[in-house]
């Protein structure tokens, strides 16, 4: 019989999945300094630029989000896992492209793209979608005091 890794113990209790544990908190900084780099270089260059960040923005808190729903997921049965997965899974596609996107039009505008260099890895990308979008989250309770 086909063990199904949704049930597994390890998968219940392992943190293999999670990211925060994972990162440390120099590479969090690293993320937090090449998103705030991006974000400048973006800003000061045209009106397409910013556009293309705005999408990254987004499919970084979309994966946040994910993230956050396949972690309540968990303790649910083997259907809810699996489609919280598949929206993780599919979020995590969705940000890995507007980084590739992003990351063109940085090369199109003659911008230095090498920050894409660092998040080539899936699992960097990642890393690097869910620190940004906790700073984003962050500056946004700040704004509103």
């Amino acid at each position: 019989m086909e063990r199904n890794y949704f049930l597994s113990k390890e998968f219940r209790n392992g943190p293999e999945w999670n990211p925060e544990i994972r990162r440390s908190e120099n590479q969090k900084e690293t993320y937090r300094a090449s998103y705030r780099d991006i974000k400048r270089e973006a800003e000061t260059h045209g009106q397409k630029l910013p556009i293309l960040l705005q999408d990254v923005e987004a499919a970084a808190m979309r994966y946040q989000e994910t993230i956050l729903r396949f972690s309540l997921a968990r303790k649910g049965d083997t259907a809810s896992i699996e489609e919280s997965d598949s929206n993780r899974h599919y979020a995590h596609e969705r940000l890995v492209d507007a980084l590739n996107i992003l990351s063109r039009g940085f090369h199109g505008a003659g911008l230095n793209n090498e920050w894409r260099r660092d998040l080539l890895n899936r699992e960097a990308a990642g890393l690097w979608g869910t620190t940004v979008a906790q700073l984003i989250y962050r500056q946004y309770e700040d704004k509103r005091g």
